[in-house]
């Protein structure tokens, strides 16, 4: 393809991708990052006997209402959280007044961080919220992680005397150890190879019988293209096939690989995730599968054809990377593809338009250059 309209190619596949985008925003924008907003109230009611007499659709009207703000980099693991607060009235030293208001702040953070945490996704299925009820060592063992989170470097900022200060937690090692107990692998049931394949050919040559069969490199993980399908991110997802079958969970991975990597990593970027150091960095052979849907109350797990299941199965028998969870999914918008001819025509279309922009309107345009081509052709114009 000629560099011009690669170019152009490449516009257009820009501007396309860039209308699609995902809208969470993150200081690395290349990361998978959910954006989180949370609605909470400020105060409880007033209960007095003034308030009594104010109808009761009013007073809900009239209940404040905070919002949390968050982030969940499911690329790093990582929840952040934003607190804000301001310094008590009647501090006069300039020292003190930063310190009570940024101490107000922190404390406002982690109150926000023990509602954000709630939110995050351990499954499919599951919230951290569902599993805190079912669970008093969750609900402490997540209590004590909030209230050790780290402060964010550098997000300690002041403006009109409102103090801003951001948590971090890892969803990983201790957290992960909490959410995720031991799990038992399940036991595979067996998947026959498909049936409709096409026989061999009966009259292959007698240079292809002596064909020596080379087997193919070892693969160093799995690469899932669930990109398109909606996936939502989650600690601990699942690779099931089109009939039920489940093919990737915490299940089958060492208990150590699931605290400190997590179950799966999250990336958008096909090229980045080929060579990502949980594939294997620069000599990374990744076992490439494209998902066909997902599964789940909240969309969390991935769906297989029958046929991708079976090599997954067959790979891993092999090569043994489930058990150390090398294993990423692509999610975000599918990418866009953008046919040749369609470019082709865009760029052929586009050169009368440039050389008439090229002409100087007042003047005549040259002879033949856009004439009828039913007109009666002049003496001169005849061929010989």
């Amino acid at each position: 393809m000629p560099f011009h309209i690669a170019r152009l190619a490449a516009r257009l596949a820009a501007a396309a991708i860039a209308g699609s985008a995902v809208s969470a925003a993150s200081e690395d924008l290349d990361n998978v990052v959910e954006t989180v907003r949370l609605s909470v109230e400020a105060a409880a009611p007033d209960t007095s006997a003034s308030a009594k007499s104010v109808p009761s659709d009013s007073l809900a009207a009239e209940i404040p209402v905070d919002f949390i703000e968050g982030s969940i980099d499911w690329t790093t693991h990582i929840l952040t959280v934003y607190g804000e607060a301001v310094a008590p009235d009647g501090i006069a030293n300039a020292v003190q007044q930063r310190l009570m208001g940024f101490r107000g702040a922190k404390v406002d953070a982690r109150r926000n961080l023990l509602e954000m945490v709630g939110e995050v996704r351990v499954d499919a299925q599951t919230t951290v919220n569902m599993a805190m009820v079912d669970s008093d060592v969750v609900r402490s063992t997540v209590s004590g992680i909030v209230r050790g989170a780290r402060v964010l470097p550098g997000s300690q900022t002041i403006e009109d005397g409102l103090y801003r200060i951001a948590l971090q937690v890892d969803l990983r090692n201790q957290f992960a150890a909490a959410l995720l107990p031991d799990l038992t692998r399940p036991e595979s049931e067996p998947m026959q190879p498909d049936t409709t394949a096409t026989a061999p050919d009966s009259l292959a040559s007698p240079a292809d019988e002596m064909r020596v069969f080379t087997p193919p490199p070892p693969f160093t993980g799995l690469l899932l293209d669930a990109r398109g399908l909606g996936l939502q991110p989650s600690m601990a997802p699942r690779i099931v096939s089109a009939s039920g079958h489940e093919i990737y969970s915490a299940g089958f991975a060492e208990r150590d690989y699931v605290s400190q990597i997590g179950v799966v990593g999250y990336d958008k970027e096909m090229d980045r995730a080929l060579v990502s150091d949980r594939l294997g960095g620069e000599e990374a052979n990744p076992l490439l599968v494209e998902a066909t849907g997902v599964a789940g109350t909240f969309s969390g797990d991935a769906v297989v054809s029958d046929g991708e299941a079976l090599r997954i199965r067959v790979a891993d028998a092999e090569d043994d990377f489930l058990s150390h969870c090398r294993v990423v999914f692509l999610v975000g918008p599918r990418p866009v593809v953008i046919d040749s001819t369609f470019i082709d025509s865009l760029y052929l279309d586009s050169l009368d338009v440039d050389y008439i922009d090229s002409l100087d309107v007042d003047a005549e345009l040259p002879s033949g250059k856009f004439d009828d081509f039913s007109a009666t052709p002049e003496s001169g114009d005849r061929p010989e």
